[in-house]
């Protein structure tokens, strides 16, 4: 009888221990590196420096999450590539097509993140329209700054301006950009850059023309001076 009893207690903690293991591991969650799981509800830990103003924020890695009293949400980190075309004009009112692509994504820092979750935690898929609107309002302003020629020949220094330009307004929300590539320039409607394409290109064959004439200039005053020089010594 005691031995039956012994069986029965020893199968009793042995289906305790699996319940727990079982318990324990459905209630981990793995945070992947390329996404934040931020953590709200009662018994969320002892924040750190970094978390004293907020839920925990936890990238990637794992946690535990007690049922009931705590919950998890996912936010994406990784990187999010969109296109925009922005119509404006320039310091000379003459009017632009600007194409560009950005990549962008949430800051992967623990406040970032949660000032992204506050904002677009359920509304994620959003994210494209609020950088849009912010990147096409900040280069149709600075491009009004700036006259074709300047835009044209420096589109780096354009997209470095546009993204300083926003990116306190967007650390705000939590979001960074990481590039903002300038792919195409435009004028529709007119053929000013086809006119001014062909305007350097004629001022350029000018001056290869100019530099070509004194070239030949000089080696033939070359060939005079040496042919002088040849006659001097043929006296002497």
């Amino acid at each position: 009888m005691d031995a039956y009893i012994g069986v029965i207690a020893v199968l009793v903690i042995v289906v305790a221990v699996i319940s727990v293991f079982i318990f324990i591991s459905k209630r981990i969650r793995r945070v992947a590196p390329n996404e934040a799981l931020v953590v709200v509800g009662r018994g969320t830990g002892r924040p750190t420096a970094a978390d004293e103003h907020g839920p925990r924020v936890v990238i990637g890695g794992r946690v535990f999450i007690w049922p009931i009293l705590q919950q998890g949400f996912s936010i994406s980190l990784e990187q999010r590539q969109i296109g925009i075309v922005v119509e404006g004009v320039d310091a000379n009112f003459i009017k632009l097509a600007i194409h560009a692509s950005v990549n962008f994504k949430v800051s992967g820092t623990p406040e970032g993140v949660r000032r992204a979750a506050q904002r677009f935690l359920d509304q994620q898929d959003s994210l494209t329209q609020i950088i849009q609107q912010s990147l096409e309002g900040s280069l149709r302003s600075i491009i009004g700054n700036m006259p074709v020629t300047e835009i044209i020949s420096n589109r780096n220094a354009l997209s470095e301006g546009v993204v300083e330009a926003t990116k306190m307004d967007l650390a705000e929300q939590g979001l960074q950009v990481d590039l903002l590539n300038i792919s195409d320039i435009s004028t529709p409607g007119t053929t000013y850059l086809a006119d001014l394409g062909r305007a350097e290109a004629a001022l350029a064959r000018q001056n290869a023309e100019i530099k070509e004439a004194g070239t030949a200039r000089e080696s033939e005053f070359a060939r005079i001076e040496a042919a002088e020089q040849i006659a001097e010594r043929q006296k002497d």
